[in-house]
């Protein structure tokens, strides 16, 4: 996933404004480089239904998050559902072939 955001961002010309990180999303609010306003954007994808699963670490989470985005910025996030993948294979298991 990160390499191809970091090749996405070079095609656009924007690599040298971007950063990339791989972090353990329970833990956000512990690192201090991260939880003073760094980031104008912050994405999630197809995980926040596994981190969330436990009770005990939403609070966190959200708290980390909430720390690591500048003022006005965007946490942008998807997650799975139960049924979700089917709104995506009944088009294609119906096609005519």
């Amino acid at each position: 996933m990160i390499k191809t955001s970091q090749g996405d961002a070079e095609k656009a010309g924007v690599e040298k404004i971007c950063t990339f990180e791989l972090l353990d999303a329970t833990k956000i609010g512990t690192k201090s480089e991260l939880a003073n306003g760094t980031y104008d954007k912050v994405f999630s994808n197809a995980a926040m239904h596994w981190i969330l699963r436990p009770v005990e670490t939403r609070d966190e989470f959200f708290t980390g998050i909430n720390s690591a985005l500048k003022p006005g910025g965007i946490f942008c996030f998807e997650m799975g559902g139960q049924g979700n993948v089917a709104e995506f294979v009944f088009p294609y298991s119906h096609e005519s072939h």
